[in-house]
């Protein structure tokens, strides 16, 4: 919702604007106020996006993964939302200038109007992307597949784990993942072994991974096993 009323709602009033320009032209006057405030906007602009990669640089180190990564799988959307608009305030800062330069030195507003254009289809092209990582979630992201293999590894390493008959992982939010997983456990091991291994695993997989809130361990035997039976 936030998605559509902000970036979509500006996205169309440039795009229209846009074409407006281009169809009906404009009168440019002195044009020295608003390279002006279109500088002085972008410094602010990169100063606010300089922290919000400061802050993707933190959290992508923290899990060692790259910048790139952690923004595309990221469950956080509130970071994505906020990187994003302040990756592409910048860029349409820059585009509009040289529209307005454009018009300036050829005369013809529809540079202006076609910069305008550009302007909204960016919007557009972020709203959709932003779109499209929110109903992701809502639908049930899993965990990256990197990370799953990390997880399937940690469960595999607990002695008592004879194999991992499925595993499956879901986003409850930002930075809060389930884990459920059918686990093959050895013949041998006693049912207080067994207690023991399933704490055990869940207290290695809390702690090497804090998003990590609630994990269900459910013992299965393979289908190799059941047909031995």
């Amino acid at each position: 919702m936030a998605a559509g009323a902000t970036l979509v709602g500006g996205a169309g009033f440039s795009i229209t604007h846009g074409f407006h320009t281009i169809s009906h032209g404009e009168n440019l006057s002195d044009l020295t106020l608003s390279y002006l405030v279109l500088a002085v906007s972008l410094v602010i602009e990169a100063v606010s996006w300089r922290k919000a990669m400061s802050q993707v640089r933190a959290e992508a180190g923290r899990l060692g993964v790259s910048r790139r990564a952690y923004v595309t799988r990221t469950s956080d959307t509130a970071l994505k939302a906020v990187l994003f608009e302040d990756s592409a305030a910048p860029a349409g800062l820059v585009i509009a200038a040289l529209g307005l330069l454009g018009a300036q030195l050829t005369g013809n507003p529809a540079w202006d109007g076609v910069a305008w254009v550009v302007i909204g289809v960016l919007l557009l092209a972020i709203a959709l992307n932003l779109i499209a990582a929110n109903v992701s979630l809502l639908i049930g992201q899993a965990a990256p597949r990197g990370m799953e293999t990390r997880i399937r590894a940690t469960l595999l390493a607990q002695p008592e784990v004879e194999d991992v008959v499925e595993l499956l992982t879901m986003m409850l939010g930002p930075g809060r993942l389930m884990v459920a997983a059918k686990i093959d456990l050895r013949d041998e091991a006693s049912a207080a072994g067994l207690e023991i291994a399933c704490d055990e695993v869940d207290r290695r997989l809390r702690g090497r991974y804090p998003g990590i809130v609630q994990v269900f361990l459910d013992p299965t035997p393979t289908r190799a096993d059941r047909r031995g039976e």
